[in-house]
C-alpha cells in the first residue's frame, strides 16, 4: 500500500460514513487471562464512545510506510489451510464467529510478548470503493468493488494515576483512581491489503508505534511474514556499513550528495524512495568506493538481500559533518560551499564567510 491508500482508507473512520460493521474486543491482564470479551454493533453506540473507536483505527493508520506503517506479502505456504494468512481470510469471512474469535485472541495471547493488560480491538469494516476519472476525481457511483477488511489494534492498558477528589456520596476529599485507560495502539493489522485500490488478500499491513514497541516477534509469529527494519534499525545498521568504507571527504560528500538526489526525485511518488543491495553497491562505485565487501556482509545481516533501506529514515534534514571538537550543519543543496583544500600537507575543510553570516548570534564581516 502506498500513501495515497493508506489516506483513503483512513479518511473512512468518521461517523457519517458509517463502514464500521461491527466491533470486537478481549481485554488481556498482565498474566495473559482472558478477562472480558465483548462484540458490539457501532450503530447502537454512544457518539462519544464510538468517536472514541475512530480515534483508535484511524492511530492504526498512521505515519509514513516504512516509518510506522510497513507492507507485508504473505508466503505461499501461509496461505495453504491451518496457514497464517488463510487464518486472517477465515475470519473475515466468519463475519465475528465467536469460536473464530476466542481461537484468534488464543494466538494472541500466546505469542504476544506484552507483559501488561492490553486491549484486542477488531473492527470489521466495508468500503465502496469510488471509481477515478481521468483527471483522477473520485465518481462514487462508479463503484465496481466493496472492500472488506479487519483492521485489528492491539492497545495497552495504563492504570490511571490517583488524584485528591470529592466524593459526593461520601461528602468528602479522598484519594480516587478511576481505572484502567485504554490508549492508542502499540500495533495493529490491516488485513486483507488495500493495493493499487483493490483487495488484496495475499498481502497485508502492519502499524508498530515505534522502535520500542515493534514487537517484530509478534508480527513473524502471528502473520508469518518477514517484517522490514524500523526507521532507527535502518539508521543504525546505514552507519554500521559506512564505518567499513575506507572513504574520503570527497567520496563521503558524493555519497550523501547521491542519496538526497534520489530522494528529492521521487518526493512526489507514492511510495518512499529506497534503495536496495544493488543500487547501493552502484552508488558505492560511482563514488570511487570500490571495497564493499564488508557493507554488503552488513546489508545482508542487518537489512537481508532482497531488503530495502527507505532514504528517509537514513537522511537527515541537514548534513552533519563532525571532527574532534567542531560539529557543522549544512543544508544539502548547499554543500558545494564546504571545500576541502590541503594547506602545509594538512587537509582543512573551508566554508566562506558570506554576506549574513553569523557566530553565537554575532553578525561578521567579510574580511578585507
Amino acid at each position: 500500500m502506498n500513501k495515497k491508500e493508506i489516506t483513503e482508507i483512513r479518511k473512512q473512520f468518521r461517523p457519517e460514513y458509517d463502514c464500521i460493521k461491527r466491533i470486537a474486543g478481549c481485554y488481556v491482564d498482565g498474566d495473559k487471562n482472558k478477562v472480558l470479551s465483548f462484540k458490539k454493533n457501532p450503530a447502537e453506540l454512544p457518539e462519544e464512545e464510538l468517536f472514541k473507536y475512530l480515534d483508535i483505527l484511524k492511530n492504526a493508520l498512521s505515519g509514513k510506510i516504512g516509518g510506522k506503517l510497513f507492507n507485508l506479502n504473505f508466503p505461499l505456504e501461509q496461505e495453504r489451510e491451518g496457514g497464517t494468512q488463510n487464518n486472517f481470510y477465515t475470519l473475515l469471512k466468519s463475519n465475528m464467529d465467536d469460536n473464530m474469535l476466542e481461537t484468534f485472541y488464543d494466538k494472541v495471547v500466546e505469542v504476544y510478548d506484552n507483559p501488561q493488560s492490553y486491549l484486542i480491538l477488531i473492527a470489521e469494516s466495508v468500503y465502496d470503493i469510488p471509481g477515478k476519472g481521468l483527471d483522477d476525481v473520485m465518481m462514487p457511483d462508479a463503484s465496481e468493488e466493496v472492500y472488506h477488511y479487519l483492521l485489528i489494534c492491539f492497545c495497552p492498558a495504563k492504570l490511571d494515576k490517583a488524584e485528591l477528589c470529592y466524593d459526593p456520596e461520601k461528602t468528602c476529599i479522598s484519594d480516587m483512581r478511576k481505572g484502567w485507560i485504554i490508549s492508542k495502539p502499540d500495533n495493529a493489522i490491516m488485513f486483507p491489503a488495500f493495493n493499487d485500490r483493490s483487495t488484496d488478500i495475499h498481502a497485508a499491513l502492519y502499524y508498530g508505534r515505534s522502535c520500542k514497541c515493534m514487537h517484530r516477534n509478534f508480527a513473524m509469529n502471528l502473520t508469518g511474514c518477514h517484517l522490514s527494519l524500523s526507521p532507527e534499525e535502518q539508521k543504525s545498521s546505514f552507519k554500521e556499513m559506512t564505518e567499513t568504507l575506507n572513504c574520503n571527504f570527497s567520496q563521503a560528500e558524493k555519497l550523501q550528495t547521491k542519496l538526497y538526489d534520489i530522494a528529492e526525485s521521487s518526493a512526489e511518488n507514492a511510495l518512499p524512495a529506497s534503495v536496495n543491495k544493488r543500487e547501493m553497491q552502484e552508488l558505492l562505485n560511482d563514488c570511487g568506493i570500490s571495497d564493499t565487501k564488508n557493507a554488503e556482509d552488513i546489508f545482508d545481516s542487518t537489512v537481508g538481500e532482497d531488503g530495502e533501506i527507505i532514504l528517509d529514515n537514513i537522511l537527515p534534514k541537514k548534513v552533519h559533518i563532525e571532527t574532534a571538537g567542531v560539529s557543522i550543519e549544512v543544508d544539502p543543496e548547499r554543500m558545494q560551499v564546504v571545500k576541502r583544500q590541503e594547506i602545509d600537507g594538512r587537509e582543512y575543510l573551508m566554508i566562506p564567510i558570506e554576506t549574513g553570516t553569523e557566530v553565537c548570534g554575532v553578525s561578521v564581516k567579510k574580511y578585507k
